[in-house]
This record gives structure tokens, sequence and C-alpha cells, in this order.
């Protein structure tokens, strides 16, 4: 069995997907919609202090040019956050988008961990190579009670 916490953001579970990492810091990106315009936000974890850093908001990669966004935009006072997910139908393999959660941004924005709520898990890995080719894993089952996760492989 293994702990598994989930990242909150103001109390709001988020989707988190790491960009960077080093032995000094994590850089992740969290999918949000901010005053209604879809966006990421840009945020580190740093491993000597095991604390999480907001960067802003940060506009992700140009699905046309491949290219990174270079700015990143301060989060400020009445923004407000909605936090979006995907999810897939194991049986249709239909993909949708849904949002969950958020908040307007007050005096600070915190980042903590917590106990991840009790359901029936589908985790994959997905991989792209330097020439755009996407190679997915098979699905991880992972049970979560009471705080604790077990890990099953599909066959």
């Amino acid at each position: 069995m293994a702990t598994i916490r989930a990242k909150v953001i103001n109390e709001n579970i988020c989707s988190m997907t790491a960009l960077d990492w080093n032995e000094d810091y994590i850089v992740y990106t969290v999918p949000i919609r901010l005053n209604g315009e879809e966006t990421n936000l840009r945020m580190s974890y740093y491993h000597d202090s095991a604390s999480y850093e907001i960067h802003g908001a940060w506009d992700g990669i140009d699905e046309e040019s491949g290219m990174s966004s270079k700015e990143v935009h301060k989060l400020k006072a009445g923004d407000t956050i909605e936090f979006q997910f995907v999810a897939a139908d194991l049986d249709t393999e239909e993909v949708y988008a849904f949002e969950f959660g958020g908040f307007t941004v007050e005096d600070s924005v915190m980042v903590e961990e917590a106990t991840l709520f009790d359901a029936i898990y589908y985790y994959e890995y997905e991989i792209i190579d330097i020439f755009g080719r996407t190679y997915t894993s098979d699905f991880a089952i992972m049970v979560s009670q009471n705080g604790e996760i077990t890990i099953e492989t599909e066959n």
C-alpha cells in the first residue's frame, strides 16, 4: 500500500502536470479558467523547503506552432479561478472536459497537500517523443481507501 496526497489550491482539488524537474524543484501547470479565459497556473514545488510557489497564469503550449508561451501573468485580487479537468468514459473512450471548484483571489493563494478522497482512479502515462509520436501506457488501477492506495495494473 502507498499513500497518495492530492494537491489542493485554496481548498480546491486540482489537476497538476509536471513540466520540468530537477533535484531542487518541480515546475507544474494546472489547467484553469481565469476570469472566463482558458489558461494555466504555473507553479513550482521546492524540495528544500517542501513549499509551493504560484508564479501566475501561463498560456501553455501553442497547439499549432508547438512553442511555449514566454509570459507569466501575476494573479491579482478579484481574479476568478475555476479548475478544469479531463475524464474519459472507459467503455466508449469518449473524453470529457469539465470544471470543478474555484475561488476568487483575495490576499494569498495557498497550495497544500491533502488526503485523496476514497474512490477508484485510473492512471496512465502519455509520452510524446521528439518526432511528435504519442505513446500511452496501460492503465494502473488505483483504489484509494482511508488515505491508502492499492495499485493494480490492467492485463
